[in-house]
């Protein structure tokens, strides 16, 4: 076994207890932890685009992250609204007047925030708040585990090689097939009457998290970084761990949206979160 595979056994013990206590728990600790996060990833992506961050638009942003990240905690779903409609004012204007070229800046605020927000709202959910929560770590750690060993094992043609040339299409096809496996019969009895979306959605939510995954690496390829950190030993840097994560989180809220929009038997979680 590599040092390096040590290292990341290592700090997954350590770490995946404290989410789950955390997601278990909800409430204050909860929050505190899914802010954190979104603040270290915000402080990561600005680091990639420029290695001297500014730090008081780096405060600022922290402050308004926190911000945003309250009004989810509290469900405070107008203030969220205006607070999205203010922030997309700014960088219209910001481009305008500007002509600004640093569009990354801008992007690393809603890669870092928007996750976090989501799971904030899912967790506060009176009823599904922690199944919801568990299901998108899950399928995260899932895919990603399943995936890793299975492309060590069996290697194979790249997936995408000029992105990530570590990743093989073996691995994500077996991190697709276990993950989806395990979460269907994990969660069989929340999708008992539709047992064939139950399959579709949880791998296309284990897609979602290739797609983060690739996506991050490209940011780093972009920016001429190996890692986007070196917070966690054996992972690198916070992004480096939650890309993943980042992917799977935007896909349930899609997925989540499309299931209460179209489909009347789950009308009652959009009530859930009204309660």
């Amino acid at each position: 076994m590599s040092k390096n595979l040590k290292l990341r056994i290592l700090s997954s013990l350590f770490l995946i207890p404290l989410l789950l206590i955390s997601v278990w728990a909800g409430g204050l600790l909860y929050f505190i932890i899914l802010s954190s996060l979104s603040i270290l990833i915000l402080y990561e992506c600005n680091n990639l685009i420029q290695k001297e961050i500014s730090y008081k638009t780096f405060i600022l942003s922290c402050l308004f992250s926190i911000v945003v990240n309250f009004y989810a905690f509290t469900q405070n779903f107008i203030m969220l609204f205006i607070l999205f409609l203010f922030f997309a004012s700014i960088i219209f204007i910001y481009n305008i007047l500007f002509n600004s070229k640093n569009q990354w800046h801008l992007f690393s605020f809603v890669y870092a925030v928007l996750p976090s927000v989501i799971l904030i709202i899912f967790r506060q959910n009176k009823i599904y708040g922690f199944e919801l929560v568990l299901m998108v770590f899950l399928v995260t750690w899932l895919s990603d585990t399943s995936a890793y060993f299975m492309g060590k094992l069996i290697g194979g043609a790249k997936l995408a090689p000029t992105i990530s040339p570590n990743k093989t299409i073996s691995g994500a096809f077996f991190g697709i097939l276990i993950s989806t496996s395990l979460l269907s019969i994990f969660f069989y009895d929340l999708f008992i009457n539709h047992t064939l979306l139950m399959v579709i959605s949880f791998a296309l939510l284990s897609v979602a998290s290739i797609i983060g995954d690739l996506f991050a690496s490209f940011l780093k390829r972009h920016f001429n970084a190996t890692e986007s950190g070196n917070l966690i030993p054996g992972h690198g840097g916070i992004i480096d761990r939650a890309d993943s994560l980042i992917g799977v989180t935007i896909g349930a809220a899609l997925f989540l949206f499309i299931l209460i929009i179209f489909l009347g038997d789950y009308k009652n979680i959009l009530e859930s979160f009204l309660i």
